[in-house]
């Protein structure tokens, strides 16, 4: 997880003295920080809507083959007033966003489902809309992930631990 947050971890080992972590998070510009990572923030880093985040937050197309999963963050961005739509499978998402190229602001997708990963999703969205804003969650982490972030392909990467920190992340990342 630390890796793929452009961080590290260190680890000292002595027998007898005992064994020290050393965790290294990458620094991140507050302003940058707001501008990539939330919405609803004007130019000027002040929150839009008068600071309430739940006027409109946005529109939000989920994607994951695991239902329990899913039912979690439609529940999660729901409550925080955003117009949230679950797919369980990636074709139908696609099909969804062909029909509407302008239907939603952000795709939160897995990256392990069946018959189109979501790496594969993600540069279909891509091509369809540029502009959607893509984030990818695996339940392992990978040194790929962190390219195709890097490289544009996606926005963003959540490491899912579980359903409780995945649907906390997501809802802070985005």
């Amino acid at each position: 997880m630390m890796k793929s947050a452009g961080g590290e971890i260190q680890v000292e080992s002595e027998v007898g003295s005992g064994t020290s972590f050393y965790l290294y998070f990458p620094l991140i510009e507050p302003q940058k920080f707001k501008e990539d990572l939330a919405i609803g923030y004007s130019d000027k880093g002040q929150k839009a809507n008068g600071g309430d985040k739940k006027a409109n937050p946005g529109r939000i197309l989920i994607v994951d083959d695991d239902k329990n999963m899913l039912k979690a963050l439609e529940k999660k961005f729901k409550k925080d007033g955003w117009k949230a739509e679950c797919f369980d499978h990636a074709a139908a998402a696609l099909a969804k966003l062909q029909n509407d190229l302008d239907y939603t602001d952000y795709v939160l997708t897995d990256y392990d489902m069946p018959s189109m990963n979501g790496l594969e999703f993600a540069q279909l969205v891509r091509k369809l809309n540029p502009s959607i804003h893509i984030v990818l969650m695996s339940g392992t982490e990978d040194s790929q992930f962190a390219w195709y972030q890097k490289n544009g392909f996606i926005d963003h990467f959540i490491l899912k631990s579980n359903i409780s920190v995945t649907v906390q992340a997501a809802g802070n990342l985005i």
